[in-house]
C-alpha cells in the first residue's frame, strides 16, 4: 500500500508493507508506514526494494 495522508494510514497499517513519502507524507502516515521514502519520487522505489534484498 502506498499513501501519504491520514486517509491511507489505516490501510497502510493493515497491509503487509506500507510505503509513504517523507517530505509530503503526513505525520500519521510516517508513523504507520513500514517504509518512508525521504524523497518524494516513487521512481526510487524499485532501487530501494533491490537494496533491501542485498
Amino acid at each position: 500500500m502506498i499513501g501519504d495522508g491520514v486517509i491511507e494510514a489505516p490501510a497502510m497499517a493493515k497491509s503487509t508493507v506500507g510505503i509513504t513519502t517523507g517530505a509530503a507524507g503526513s505525520d500519521v502516515a510516517l508513523e504507520t508506514a513500514y517504509i518512508a521514502l525521504m524523497a518524494d519520487r516513487l521512481d526510487n522505489l524499485p532501487f530501494a526494494a533491490l537494496q533491501s534484498m542485498v
